[in-house]
């Protein structure tokens, strides 16, 4: 069970950070969303370190052609529990 001020420290910049945020804001639908996924190779993934937290690993999908430039950023923090977010560069 993932818990303790780390967590907190997430949360609270997750919630800074959606702002930017184009899927919690609105900007793609489900469907554009999958459409990006969708569009990724395996060298279109990255895995890092979370630069905030030591909840774990953040995983980035970085596709390239129709979808240059947007970035999608995603976190398993249990095994039902999973944050996505889709940023422009």
């Amino acid at each position: 069970m993932v818990g303790g001020s780390g967590c907190r420290r997430w949360r609270q910049y997750e919630e800074r950070d959606a702002s930017k945020n184009l899927y919690a804001e609105g900007f793609l639908s489900n469907e554009d969303v999958v459409a990006i996924i969708n569009s990724c190779r395996g060298n279109d993934y990255e895995k890092r370190k979370h630069h905030i937290s030591s909840l774990g690993d953040v995983h980035i999908l970085k596709p390239k052609g129709k979808y240059d430039g947007y970035y999608i950023k995603f976190y398993f923090i249990e095994p039902d529990v999973w944050f996505i977010s889709v940023h422009l560069i």
